[in-house]
């Protein structure tokens, strides 16, 4: 006698956009805005011990093969809320993909941010 299927069906098409592909779509274009010196990579950590899992969100100089740690995001593994650990700002919970977007919007906007990719543009090209 085989087995009855427990698991109900998953949706497979669209894909819902998860935390990562949102972290790296956000970043993406600062690549093309420095001129291909700087790139925004998101590696996944793994699980921290309580089960939640983190991804840090680096400014990678490519020519240099230098990483600069600008952000870490902190979550479960159903998705939100999450939490987005920066040296900028006291960390934020947010509920949501928009709501993670207007955070990395002001985090990738603000002065200090912006003072970070000059440097490394001058490491870059000196």
């Amino acid at each position: 006698m085989a087995a009855a299927d427990l698991w109900p069906d998953f949706p497979i098409d669209p894909k819902p956009r998860g935390v990562r592909q949102i972290l790296r779509e956000a970043g993406a274009g600062l690549k093309e805005n420095t001129n291909g010196l700087i790139e925004f990579r998101v590696f996944p950590r793994g699980d921290v011990r309580d089960g939640t899992y983190l991804f840090d969100c680096e400014l990678v100089l490519l020519d240099l093969d230098y990483t600069f740690l600008l952000l870490r995001v902190k979550g479960s593994p159903t998705g939100f809320p999450l939490e987005v650990i920066s040296e900028s700002s006291p960390p934020v919970v947010v509920k949501d993909g928009q709501q993670l977007l207007a955070v990395l919007s002001g985090l990738f906007l603000s002065d200090r941010t912006h003072q970070i990719v000059q440097n490394l543009i001058s490491m870059a090209t000196a």
